[in-house]
């Protein structure tokens, strides 16, 4: 019994190794990513605050989109790397019948492929592991980075275009960008330390400050053990928006839903949940916005279905966009 207890144990402590050691290499390559973004934006939205009096901070502008562009590109290896397929392995073999007790002689040798065999099975498991431990690494750093960069492309544009006729326009656009650059540090920083959940009311409030009209209705409803989720799901929707529907105004929008029509509010919070809503009417896509990777929507799913919810996307009747998860409210 000993010799097959010891391979439960060992299971555990090489996971927490396997994943330790993947969360440390990627904080570090997402480090040093966004600590060059961060150090050149600060230093070119100073120059570009210098040059809007004498109206020449148009060239500034055009640096900070090609700054953010390279980062972009970096950021976007970074997640393909994560989301690329690993050599197979052969599958889990079987647990094979106890065979009859070998002759004294060939002890060794069964015991020697019983070894094999659940060493085989851990490495699989490891592997499996680091496989989801990627994947999750991957939606948090596409949630922190990947709208912030999208958020500071756009602004890096109007600086661009407007600083030599509308400084008033750039300097909020700077404004922006700084706010942005300082977010996007600190949340990388939670990252790398505790993988850091956002807070709705921060998500909306910075898409506000970036210029985006955003109402939002029955934040209070989310439970709290949703909260998390629903705030990602929002911060991607509206970076979308920003994307693809350049002013347009986004309605964000939570409902407790009854499992049947009619039925009290508080057998809907026992057995129902909550419909999240983020909807937009159509406007222009911004040509300066980076492109994606093609994980938001993706990764939006994923976190709504962890919590045993769904999440649907698509076109309204207006010609907009609307995104529209189901979360129940007994999540845990």
């Amino acid at each position: 019994m000993r010799d097959g207890a010891a391979p439960s144990r060992r299971v555990p402590l090489a996971l927490d190794r396997a994943v330790a050691a993947e969360r440390r290499a990627v904080s570090r390559r997402a480090t040093a990513v966004v600590g060059r973004l961060v150090a050149d934006l600060t230093q070119l939205t100073a120059a570009a605050r210098a040059a809007l009096p004498a109206g020449e901070a148009a060239p500034v502008g055009r640096r900070m989109v090609e700054v953010v562009g390279a980062a972009g590109d970096e950021l976007r290896g970074l997640l393909h790397t994560l989301h690329a397929p690993h050599p197979p392995h052969p599958p889990h073999p079987p647990h094979p019948p106890h065979p009859p007790k070998p002759a004294a002689g060939r002890v060794p040798d069964a015991l020697s492929a019983e070894r094999a065999a659940g060493d085989a099975c851990r490495g699989a498991r490891v592997r499996a592991a680091l496989a989801g431990e990627r994947r999750a690494i991957a939606r948090e750093l596409h949630d922190v980075v990947g709208h912030a960069l999208t958020l500071i492309a756009v602004q890096s544009g109007v600086v661009s275009v407007l600083a030599g006729h509308d400084a008033v326009r750039a300097a909020h656009a700077l404004d922006a960008i700084e706010q942005a650059t300082g977010a996007v540090a600190a949340e990388l920083d939670g990252l790398t330390r505790a993988l850091a959940d956002p807070c709705l009311e921060q998500v909306v409030a910075a898409a506000r400050a970036a210029g985006q009209r955003v109402r939002i209705d029955g934040a209070e409803l989310l439970p709290a053990a949703s909260r998390a989720v629903a705030a990602r799901i929002v911060r991607e929707a509206l970076t979308n928006a920003r994307k693809h529907a350049a002013g347009a105004p986004v309605r964000v929008q939570v409902r407790v839903v009854a499992r049947a029509a009619g039925e009290a509010a508080a057998a809907a919070r026992a057995c129902g949940g909550v419909e999240l809503t983020i909807a937009n009417p159509a406007g222009a896509r911004l040509a300066q916005a980076p492109r994606g990777a093609g994980l938001g929507l993706r990764g939006m799913r994923e976190r709504a279905a962890a919590l045993g919810g769904t999440l649907d996307a698509g076109p309204g009747d207006d010609g907009g966009w609307s995104v529209r998860a189901w979360l129940p409210l007994s999540a845990a």
